[in-house]
């Protein structure tokens, strides 16, 4: 079974001990990975754990010293909120350079009340400890920070009108005091409360100013954070039994051979990129690699793999670009795939974007169909943007539908006029969208 532990010099004495008395009848392996520097050594540890809850109490009782310490520090990653909960609080009065992190990571979730926790921590033991850890691990503290500015968007922003009134956010402060700040004039718009149920994955785009220029940070307004798995299904839940999960970069291999598996021809397409480890490694959201353009959602149920989407994000655009869904043929009788369109949409509005497409293959017409049902609109058939392999060692140009649905109000379009339109494009736009035929009157 796969462990993802790996701890610095002075816990390796002990360290797999303390893990494998604690995986004992484990639901199933770790999932995810964090990693930072500790005085300059590695430290590894999972996002989320899943320890039988009834060993945890039993291992905790015989372990004293740093390896209780790093117990409570494990047991503080998971699944089970209430474990989580009893970790911290028993961890509070403990400050070692290698569980910061630890405490670090929380500050980059949902519940507010660790960001106190982690206050009382600095009260209690000094500045110190989070410092050094913030200058040895900058990318850490950065994607830290801007998870915090996420959930502060979509959970709190009636409770704490300015983001630095936030307590997760204020006490990230400290660790990194000549980082980027937001204005403290800002404060929650009244535009955002349609998507509030969607808006609790991505990074705000606030007016933000460098701590060392008193600048705009112009390049923050085009970042934005992707879903979590667990924002995921709050959006779109699965079928009972499946879940979804966030690519690791140890499943990279697997992947490539499931996709071949899964969706035979790919590699004479415009989705070849994704039978290439490579273009995993180097273009798709990682753990350690978030603010990438490529997104890959997993479809899991128990330890198997029941299929997965991808699409592309388009920042200067705002647009999403739905590139291949593909659920296993053992999968594909629980419906899977109605799950992609609503999936892309739920996406684009927490991102904040205009507009999502997708292309829809005219072979077969489940695809199609699960657009329009989701109310997405046909607005033409591409013709040769793709290829297919058509029989054994003969590959030919396609025909593919185009489907869209936009994420923006009618007052964000300009209105086309006549003179900006031919009388054959102004036949077309007047098919498509019947209700602005108005729009083509002089302006």
């Amino acid at each position: 079974m796969h462990r993802s532990l790996h701890t610095p010099n002075q816990l390796r004495e002990f360290a797999p001990r303390v893990e494998a008395a604690l995986s004992v009848g484990e639901a199933h392996a770790p999932k995810g990975e964090r990693t930072a520097q500790v005085a300059g050594d590695a430290l590894v540890f999972p996002y989320r754990v899943y320890y039988a809850p009834d060993r945890i109490d039993t291992v905790t009782r015989s372990l004293e010293g740093d390896a209780r310490v790093l117990a409570l520090c494990l047991m503080s990653r998971h699944h089970d909120g209430r474990v989580r909960e009893t970790a911290v609080r028993d961890s509070l009065f403990i400050a070692k350079p290698w569980s910061v992190p630890f405490s670090t990571q929380r500050l980059g979730e949902y519940v507010v009340e660790i960001g106190r926790a982690v206050e009382d921590q600095m009260t209690r033991f000094g500045l110190k400890p989070f410092v050094e850890f913030a200058r040895e691990n900058p990318n850490f503290m950065e994607s830290t920070r801007r998870r915090a500015i996420s959930y502060w968007d979509c959970y709190y922003r009636n409770v704490y009108k300015n983001l630095e009134e936030y307590p997760c956010f204020r006490a990230l402060r400290p660790y990194a005091p000549r980082r980027a700040r937001p204005n403290p004039s800002v404060k929650a718009s009244p535009n955002t409360s349609n998507v509030r149920p969607l808006n609790c994955c991505i990074l705000a785009k606030r007016d933000y100013l460098d701590w060392n220029t008193n600048s705009p940070l112009k390049t923050l307004e085009q970042i934005m954070i992707w879903p979590t798995a667990e924002a995921l299904s709050a959006m779109v839940p699965l079928p009972e039994g499946y879940r979804y999960e966030l690519l690791n970069r140890s499943e990279i291999p697997a992947l490539v051979h499931a996709v071949d598996e899964w969706f035979p021809g790919l590699d004479v397409s415009n989705a070849s990129c994704f039978r290439r480890e490579d273009f995993y490694t180097s273009r798709v959201v990682l753990e350690g690699d978030v603010d990438r353009d490529f997104f890959v959602v997993m479809f899991k149920r128990g330890e198997e793999w029941a299929g997965m989407l991808s699409v592309e994000r388009d920042r200067d655009s705002q647009v999403i670009y739905g590139r291949v869904g593909t659920i296993a043929e053992a999968h594909r009788g629980a419906r899977l795939s109605k799950c992609f369109p609503p999936l892309m949409e739920a996406m684009g509005i927490a991102m904040g974007m205009g507009m999502v497409y997708s292309l829809a293959t005219l072979k077969v017409p489940h695809m199609q169909v699960g657009f329009e049902k989701a109310g997405w609109k046909l607005i033409g058939i591409m013709p040769g943007f793709d290829r297919e392999l058509v029989t054994p060692g003969e590959v030919k140009r396609v025909f593919e539908a185009i489907y869209v649905k936009v994420l923006v109000t009618r007052s964000e379009f300009v209105r086309p006029t006549t003179h900006g339109m031919t009388p054959t494009t102004r036949a077309l736009f007047d098919l498509l969208f019947p209700s602005q035929r108005d729009a083509g009157t002089e302006a």
